[in-house]
């Protein structure tokens, strides 16, 4: 029975290991995808990209920007999908104001457009769909996901483990070990930058060490729990409180009769 009981419990570590590895890389993104980071982050390839794209009709446009705004206080930018609504105020400090701005709106534009799409389908025909406030939301729930998963595990850990003094111990590793590989996640995808497809993964992962360090923190603190709980000796009262199916049988030897 012990020898079960123990093949139960490396099991359900190894899947609990698994668990919170994968929702702290959906923490991770979704974290990293809120729009203050996006924006500060992209902030020059998405100028880069209305430059590419729209450096002539921007040109052309200034002067017009310019005369429009002795009258009027906003310049309406229409150019393909793109609309942009400039202020005057900004118009008048040059051309590379009038950039910046274009580009603050761009960034939020794509960010919280209503992309009319699935997440699969949408990141082959619209690259900046994966770092909309969509992409966030998808990400973010998968961490929800995650956290269930986790919390169904850690049910089973608690009935399967015989000693329930040791489960906080088993828990706070598990998290300190599962979250190690944030550390360098960031900089080892910052060596890829020059790579056009992985360039936008530093972003995806840029709050990494942020996460890493709540789950250490986490784990830390739920080791000092299990350090409490061991001095208290409180084990033995949490397993009073488990229902008497889930205990091993007790076989008692009747003596024989003496004649």
């Amino acid at each position: 029975m012990g020898m079960i009981r123990g093949g139960l419990l490396t099991f359900v570590s190894i899947l609990l290991f698994v668990a919170l590895f994968a929702t702290n890389s959906f923490l991770v993104i979704s974290s990293s995808l809120n729009y203050e980071n996006v924006e500060s982050s992209l902030g020059e390839i998405a100028e880069e990209v209305l430059i590419d794209n729209f450096e002539q009709e921007i040109n052309s446009a200034y002067s017009l920007m310019q005369v429009y705004c002795l009258t009027n206080s906003e310049y309406v930018f229409n150019q393909d999908e793109i609309t942009l609504v400039i202020s005057c105020d900004i118009v008048s400090q040059g051309k590379e104001a009038v950039i910046g701005d274009l580009t603050s709106s761009y960034i939020e534009q794509i960010y919280y457009k209503d992309y009319d799409c699935s997440f699969l389908d949408c990141g082959d025909e619209t690259p900046f769909y994966l770092l909309s406030a969509k992409s966030q939301s998808y990400w973010r729930g998968w961490f929800y996901w995650g956290l269930f998963a986790c919390a169904i595990l850690i049910v089973l850990a608690f009935l399967v483990i015989e000693n329930k003094n040791n489960l906080p111990f088993l828990l706070g590793a598990l998290l300190i070990v599962s979250s190690l590989p944030f550390i360098k996640i960031e900089w080892f995808f910052s060596l890829f930058v020059g790579w056009d497809f992985l360039k936008y993964f530093v972003l995806f992962f840029s709050k990494s060490f942020n996460i890493f360090l709540v789950s250490l923190i986490s784990g830390i603190v739920l080791i000092g729990i299990g350090i409490v709980l061991k001095l208290l000796n409180l084990g033995q009262y949490l397993s009073k409180l488990i229902p008497q199916r889930f205990k091993k049988p007790e076989i008692k030897i009747q003596e024989k009769p003496k004649k």
